[in-house]
């Protein structure tokens, strides 16, 4: 019971810091899309941030929801008939990589409620990235790899010199912090761009061809 505080004092952490990424998100899609400056420690929530934290909850939603059931169905199924082929695990693992890939269709709509594009709508998002899932998706993985790298190569340090200590673990906590506000700036960043390449064609259809 002793460890509870300690687990909510984590959790309320871990809600801080995705609602502080979101008003980062939205903040740097602004200053891409409209050239609004960034002004640091300036950053605001409300409720155009909510709107795009509901957003990104409902893409994660489309990604999770159906490789879950498409995963239970299968299990369920080979487990009926008995069957235990080997991979199966692993190729039920590509489920939720090619939800992914299909769901990056709608990624636009993340700069577009940061910039207030009423117009643009999730069936319209999809039907303008026809043919571009993979190149969006694959983008972002892109896009996070700084990120990811650097995260695994201070955990292995941090493990290695096996350090410990308030101060550490606090300088290691802001470091972390940085980070996750970075990929939040970078993913944004990029997921801007796309979304001033297909906007700009819809409604300047006559430059299609450039």
């Amino acid at each position: 019971e002793s460890g509870c505080p300690g687990e909510s004092f984590q959790n309320v952490s871990v809600v801080m810091v995705s609602l502080a990424s979101v008003a980062v998100a939205v903040a740097f899609s602004r200053l891409v899309v409209l050239r609004e400056n960034v002004r640091p420690f300036a950053f605001s929530f409300g409720r155009r941030e909510l709107k795009y934290l509901a957003y990104s909850l409902l893409l994660f939603l489309l990604i999770i929801v159906p490789s879950v059931m498409v995963m239970g169905i299968v299990a369920g199924i080979l487990e009926r008939i008995g069957a235990n082929l080997p991979g199966v695990s692993l190729a039920l693992s590509v489920v939720p990589l090619i939800a992914g890939i299909v769901c990056a269709r709608f990624f636009i709509m993340l700069p577009a409620v940061a910039v207030d594009d009423r117009e643009l709508t999730m069936k319209r998002a999809f039907a303008l990235t026809r043919g571009n899932a993979n190149k969006i998706f694959w983008g972002q993985a892109l896009m996070m790899l700084p990120v990811v790298i650097t995260v695994t190569l201070l955990t292995m340090l941090y493990g290695a010199l096996n350090l410990s200590g308030f101060l550490v673990d606090l300088i290691m906590a802001f470091l972390l912090l940085g980070l996750s506000f970075f990929d939040a700036a970078l993913k944004a960043s990029y997921f801007s761009h796309v979304y001033q390449y297909f906007v700009y064609f819809w409604r300047h259809p006559e430059n299609q061809s450039l």
